[in-house]
């Protein structure tokens, strides 16, 4: 009997381990969600009404709640290093009276360089929605930029920001 439970412990570490599946939504741009997670097909579906530039969605079960990922992907007009298009386009978007910028950021972890923002935008007194997002380019000659975004009113941003930082670490791209 202990051989028996000792076994099924095994098999159920191993399939929580390796059953992470690779998302591939679009044929190029791979990442996987570390975390409990389901698809939010019905919310794509919504969401690409208002944003067509969406092309997935994840919501991620957290103990403080669900949390939306999605992927939005952007087709530029001429092939720019993706530091050029987050300057001019991205990190120039300043505060207003609803959002502020909290943080333009490229760092390097593990190797990985990441470039970040966070803002806030408030949709009433009371609540404010924080989101987070990471940007990527495959190279200079491709014109296209990805970027995954978690918005949450979770009162600490750090778990939301360590949630994405997970799952933008996963990034690679079709070879």
């Amino acid at each position: 009997m202990k051989k028996v439970l000792s076994l099924i412990l095994i098999l159920n570490i191993y399939t929580s381990v390796y059953s992470q599946k690779i998302i591939n939504p679009d044929g190029n741009f791979k990442y996987s969600i570390p975390y409990k997670n389901e698809t939010g097909t019905d919310l794509l579906k919504s969401m690409q009404k208002i944003n067509p530039l969406i092309i997935d969605i994840h919501i991620i079960k957290t103990k403080n709640g669900n949390i939306p990922l999605a992927l939005s992907k952007y087709e530029g007009g001429e092939n720019l290093p993706l530091e050029i298009i987050l300057e001019k386009y991205v990190n120039s978007v300043k505060s207003t009276n609803n959002s502020r910028v909290l943080e333009t950021k490229t760092y390097n972890k593990n190797g990985i360089i990441f470039h970040r923002k966070i803002t806030a935008i408030k949709f009433n007194k009371n609540n404010e929605t924080i989101s987070v997002m990471y940007y990527f380019k495959e190279s200079k000659e491709t014109k296209n930029m990805y970027e995954l975004k978690i918005s949450s009113d979770i009162a600490d941003s750090t778990d939301i920001k360590n949630y994405l930082e997970k799952v933008a670490s996963t990034v690679t791209f079709k070879k």
